[in-house]
């Protein structure tokens, strides 16, 4: 609740000055506050715009502090303890008082010029209404410098009346702090007022800049880290550079400030460069952070490298010699005088002009060394030598192509297969050859395997992948192909294997038939033919009741598993079942059903008795607990018979059909009772009576 009343307060008085302004609101002041351990707390603000700048510099500011909680509890009179900070409206000094911060500060130098600079001006105009221009960025100009000035000086931002230190506070207390411009009563002029709520112990130490990364190259060092996560924390940061007696020296005199993209946003890394004194002496890198308070943050840790010379030129290639044996020697060009700033050569090839290149020697080749034997190389090279630098990325030749004589054919093709739709559409694929200078591939295709094949297409292919069309609607069964690779240089492999291709099979099978029906004691035995076509994989059997619609599938017979009949176990006396089989072939094509085979199962004269029944009495319960089990379908309820006399059953209860147990509490001290169980059919036909449950209570 004390929370809430506090949350409720600041809400209220920043509406409060909200309510006061009208409907045009020409500026704001932005504020900003910092708590420090030592008891103190630091407030800077901002204007907005230029004419809130100029407002403030002639009105000056009025700081107000609101006590709001003690100790975590709301102020229950946080405005009786208002106190107003400066006594006066703070203002930018004087221009005479400018002199002696000029001498020690040049920010303060740019500070005084922005403030009372008779000229700010960039760039001159022409013209009336240039001019009128030229004066509104002269404005901007001097607002935008003033503040970079106090941001990056916390005596700037004192002597622009742009902060102030609270020392007068408690670390049990908790402030609203109200910055406004000092407006006469008498102005129009309306510009938000600043809020800041903060206490001493909101005090949080200033982080150290991670993610320093450093990269050197010849006499140069570009030092970068994260920006944006420290946006909130750092206004600006130094870069500090060490030699070998470990002295840090800040190598920027002002804070170096975040640059922001096209879109106003932070940078993803601020970048700075740094000229090395000398190459390959090891510098020491690190990064200070300063906040808008005028304090430093913790140095990052450091990193250290050194500059080295740069690689001065490429190599040259200049030509290649055939191996007898295999692959080529490659030959190339590189000043004998610069040995000594390289580490070596890389050479690279690919198998076309673009590329990709891989390294074919990583293990890489002396920098006295002028040639390489490529023993792996193919018919056509592309070839590209690197120098290595000691400490940088190397230096590539322009691309070389050298080719060999080649009389070697390739292999033959692995791997074909094909499929064909209903519409006669083939799509033939197969492995593609490993060897480096392939070219293509025929295809050929056969209606017989003893026929001559003949070529399919015109152009060579290029791809592994090739598209026919064959008549599906014809006595012919299955089609052949073979493939035959090309390399580069023309060599002809041997035609691949024949693949057959079976095509599509759109005749449905012969239906199967059934022989005879026969009722037994478990249910209605089925006999049949099974389809005389050579093709079916699959013959199924549905049923249905004589007053149903549709079929239901019971069983799916692969052609290798298909027995001569079955038994349905799952049928009820006196109903009538219709039975028919379906075959199916291996292209998927269906039977005609065969021929209805109807059965009609005969109701018996009298069911069956219950035969499995338990009974218990239970004198702690004060019950006897009787139960049964009845396998027998079609029960609509159980008749419970009870009696004192062993020879004369009366009807005690009767139970639903799904229940098979009976709890009986009316019951006298021992006293025997004989129960009996009877099941009622929903065809209204009766069991037996149980055999009699004799039970002493």
């Amino acid at each position: 609740m004390r929370k809430r009343c506090i949350a409720y307060f600041i809400a209220g008085l920043i509406l409060l000055a909200f309510t006061a302004q009208a409907q045009e609101k020409r500026g704001t002041v932005h504020t900003l506050a910092r708590a420090y351990a030592s008891d103190s707390i630091r407030v800077r603000w901002a204007p907005s715009d230029p004419l809130t700048w100029e407002l403030g510099k002639k009105y000056g500011y009025v700081l107000e502090r609101y006590t709001v909680s003690i100790n975590g509890q709301f102020n229950d009179t946080p405005t009786r303890d208002k106190k107003v900070l400066n006594a006066t409206p703070l203002k930018p000094l004087l221009l005479d008082e400018w002199e002696q911060p000029v001498r020690n500060n040049p920010l303060a130098a740019i500070a005084a010029q922005a403030y009372y600079g008779e000229s700010f001006t960039i760039e001159q105009s022409q013209g009336a209404i240039l001019q009128v221009i030229q004066k509104s960025r002269e404005q901007e100009a001097r607002h935008g410098f003033s503040l970079y000035a106090a941001d990056i000086s916390w005596q700037v931002a004192l002597l622009s009346g742009l902060a102030y230190t609270d020392k007068n506070v408690k670390a049990n207390e908790k402030y609203l702090y109200r910055v406004y411009v000092a407006l006469p009563e008498t102005s129009k002029m309306e510009i938000d007022t600043g809020f800041y709520y903060i206490g001493n112990a909101d005090y949080r130490p200033l982080p150290s800049i991670q993610a320093v990364e450093v990269e050197f190259s010849d006499r140069k060092a570009l030092i970068s880290w994260a920006g944006p996560i420290y946006q909130n924390e750092y206004i600006g940061y130094y870069v500090e550079r060490a030699e070998a007696d470990g002295r840090f020296v800040r190598i920027n005199e002002q804070p170096f400030t975040q640059s922001l993209d096209s879109a106003g946003n932070s940078t993803a890394r601020i970048q700075m460069y740094d000229s090395l004194p000398q190459n390959f002496v090891r510098y020491t890198y690190r990064v200070v952070g300063q906040s808008s308070f005028g304090e430093e943050g913790p140095p990052s840790d450091t990193l250290s490298g050194f500059g080295f010379t740069a690689l001065p030129v490429s190599p040259e290639i200049t030509g290649y010699i055939p191996s007898p044996e295999n692959g080529l020697i490659l030959n190339w060009a590189y000043p004998q005088e610069f040995e000594s700033v390289i580490k070596g050569f890389t050479i690279w090839r690919a198998d076309s002009y673009e590329g990709p290149y891989q390294n074919i020697n990583p293990a890489g080749v002396s920098s006295t060394l002028r040639s390489y034997y490529d023993s792996t190389a193919s018919y056509s090279n592309y070839y590209k030598v690197e120098v290595l630098g000691h400490y940088e990325a190397g230096k590539e030749s322009t691309v070389y192509f050298a080719q060999l004589v080649d009389s070697i054919p390739p292999s033959r093709p692995q791997g074909i297969s094909a499929e064909v739709d209903s519409a006669g559409l083939v799509r033939l694929h197969w492995q593609p050859n490993s060897e480096a200078d392939i070219y293509g591939y025929k295809v050929y295709r056969a209606n017989y395997a003893q026929d001559e094949y003949s070529l399919m297409h015109g152009e060579i292919l290029n791809d592994t992948v090739f598209t026919d069309t064959v008549n599906v609607h014809s006595l012919t069964s299955q089609v052949y192909y073979k493939v035959l690779a090309l390399d580069k240089r023309f060599n002809a492999s041997v035609l691949s294997e024949a693949y057959t291709l079976i095509l599509p099979d759109f005749i449905s099978p012969v239906p199967p038939a059934f022989k005879r029906s026969k009722i037994t004691e478990q249910g209605v035995e089925l006999h049949w033919i099974p389809s005389s076509s050579k093709d079916v994989v699959v013959h199924a059997l549905y049923r249905k009741e004589s007053q149903e619609e549709g079929f239901t599938l019971m069983a799916i017979y692969e052609e290798d598993k298909l027995p001569g009949y079955t038994e349905d176990q799952e049928v009820e006396a006196g109903r009538a079942y219709g039975y028919v089989m379906i075959a199916k072939d291996a292209a998927g094509n269906e039977s005609p059903p065969s021929a209805l085979l109807s059965v009609r199962i005969p109701l018996p004269k009298e069911m069956p008795p219950i035969r499995y029944v338990q009974g218990k009495a239970d004198r702690n319960q004060r019950l006897i607990r009787l139960q049964w089990e009845y396998k027998e379908k079609g029960v609509e309820a159980f008749m419970i018979y009870k009696s004192t006399q062993a020879d004369a059953p009366v009807l005690y209860k009767t139970l639903g059909g799904a229940e098979e147990l009976l709890i009986d509490k009316q019951l006298d001290l021992n006293q025997t009772y004989y129960y009996w169980i009877k099941a009622r059919f929903t065809n209204g036909h009766e069991s037996a009576l149980s055999e009699t449950i004799r039970i002493t209570y």
